[in-house]
């Protein structure tokens, strides 16, 4: 729906000219913007600090102030032997208990350790307080430990998936730069250039002609080629279409022959990668910046400029991009290209990094307040 949106609404008529030298700079300029996001800094899953440390205080002390017929349950049977693993004993599984029981039996683990230097007891300040009192305490401190437990549960049964939320958006960042198999520049190949582009045998089949059809391009770098790889022959390789710093071209259009030297030469003067860490918003104006460049005409979009009957790569003809609209299908090509489509996912699990790591200072917070309330119940007696 986003790129929809954008294909739809940022479009700009401009009439067709003649083609010059440095026409494309400004297109050029908004699609390096995208290529070079995967090498960026990225945002990184936010510290639980002190989370898992405070919810351990608070089963320990709630372990303190539990009845003895309760710590029985997680007693070693014998000296230097391990201490019980959940059972139901052929009762139906208590699915909390079961959840919890690990934690009730660190805490025990813990406990036994500091029994002599009663740690735990004067961190509580509860040293010669009755058994009631005790009672009085554990009850005031069951609504706390539930409300700890069930933050600590919201900040680990999404760790996983959390962890892997920038590592799939760098992954999507790189599909729409190169697509699948491709995870560095270094990696492009003459070979995977077109079969991640729908194996076009020609410059006029890859980027597309007057018929209007539409591209077969399905990645950054294969339109960064359309747009700015002049035809070998076309003074040379030396029309500069997009930056005067671009090595001469070497591609020809029959066979696209030295196509990937040519991409990798234009993505390499592509300028560097921002050192802010990307955002979702930086995605998604890097790719209404590039769709902002289409000029609408009957039957079909074009980036950039067409001269005669195809995006041949030559100074006659045109350095560019056709996407055919005339049918459904042919703006379903644009509104849901795959450079385009993977952009606005990589975007979206950016924005879910950040809504994540927003959660996870919360909850860490609240944890801490909890263990604070948890130690300060004596003055309540």
């Amino acid at each position: 729906m986003l790129l929809t949106f954008a294909a739809t609404v940022v479009l700009i008529r401009r009439p067709v000219r003649s083609i010059n030298a440095g026409d494309n700079g400004n297109l050029f300029l908004d699609l390096c913007a995208p290529v070079a996001l995967p090498s960026s800094k990225t945002p990184e899953l936010a510290s639980k600090g002190t989370a898992d440390a405070d919810f351990q205080e608070i089963l320990k002390l709630n372990a303190t102030l539990s009845d003895d017929t309760w710590r029985k349950k997680f007693e070693k049977p014998h000296e230097g032997q391990e201490r019980p693993k959940y059972s139901n004993k052929g009762e139906n599984v208590d699915e909390i208990r079961k959840l919890r029981w690990d934690g009730w039996t660190k805490a025990e683990d813990e406990l036994d350790k500091e029994k002599e230097s009663k740690t735990m007891i004067k961190k509580a300040a509860i040293d010669g307080i009755s058994e009631h009192e005790k009672g009085q305490l554990s009850a005031l401190l069951q609504p706390i430990a539930e409300e700890d437990a069930a933050a600590i549960l919201q900040l680990t049964s999404g760790a996983s998936a959390d962890s892997k939320l920038t590592e799939n958006a760098v992954k999507k960042l790189l599909e729409a730069a190169y697509s699948q198999g491709v995870t560095q520049l270094s990696e492009l190949t003459l070979d995977n250039l077109k079969a991640n582009n729908g194996n076009p045998g020609t410059r006029t089949l890859f980027c597309v002609a007057d018929t209007p059809e539409t591209t077969k391009a399905k990645t950054l770098a294969a339109l960064l080629y359309c747009i700015c790889a002049a035809e070998s022959t076309d003074g040379s390789g030396n029309f500069k279409e997009c930056a005067d710093d671009i090595p001469a071209a070497q591609s020809t259009h029959a066979d696209l022959a030295n196509a990937d030297t040519d991409t990798t030469a234009i993505i390499n003067t592509c300028p560097d990668s921002p050192s802010m860490e990307i955002t979702a918003s930086e995605i998604l104006t890097s790719l209404a910046a590039f769709l902002g460049r289409g000029t609408p005409k009957q039957g079909k979009i074009i980036f950039c400029q067409l001269a005669s009957q195809g995006c041949a790569g030559q100074s006659s003809s045109g350095l560019c991009i056709v996407y055919k609209t005339a049918a459904k299908a042919g703006t379903t090509a644009l509104t849901a290209a795959a450079w385009g489509t993977k952009l606005v996912e990589a975007a979206e699990l950016i924005a879910e990094q950040k809504r994540r790591n927003n959660k996870i200072t919360k909850t860490t917070s609240r944890l801490a307040d909890l263990r604070e309330q948890a130690f300060n119940l004596q003055p309540q007696l």
